[in-house]
């Protein structure tokens, strides 16, 4: 099992919407609580999610908090080349991928949680152990 857990914004978002797949999603997240990470980008798209469902920002920042928000310091060319060789994603989603791949390049330490069928088909591809929602 791996010892922290990368979560995609589409799990967070889940949780906020209270969407069916959230009743699976909140048991097993308790599991990681303060071993959670995920790119800056989940500010922008739990917010703007929340923006255009009318959800008060208020009620939707706490969730953005359940995270440590991974910042990279460097270009991320590295890791988009590992994940264009695997297959083909949307712009946001290789983000979120590459920087799971920065935080733990060996794909050891760090799980990889979403509800997107085809980004986790290429983390699949790229060695991390993947949670599907």
């Amino acid at each position: 099992m791996t010892r922290h857990l990368y979560v995609d914004s589409s799990v967070v978002i889940s949780l906020l919407f209270e969407e069916p797949n959230s009743r699976r999603v909140r048991p097993f997240l308790r599991r990681f609580s303060k071993k959670m990470v995920s790119a800056s980008l989940l500010e922008a798209e739990v917010l703007a999610s929340a923006k255009r469902e009318g959800v008060a920002l208020d009620k939707a920042a706490p969730f953005v908090d359940m995270v440590s928000l991974v910042i990279p310091e460097r270009s991320l060319l590295p890791e988009y080349l590992s994940i264009f060789e695997a297959g083909y994603l949307r712009g946001a989603d290789a983000y979120h991928l590459a920087a799971a791949l920065y935080t733990d390049p060996t794909r050891k330490q760090l799980g990889f949680a979403t509800a997107d069928q085809k980004q986790s088909e290429i983390a699949d591809r790229l060695g991390f152990t993947v949670v599907i929602f």
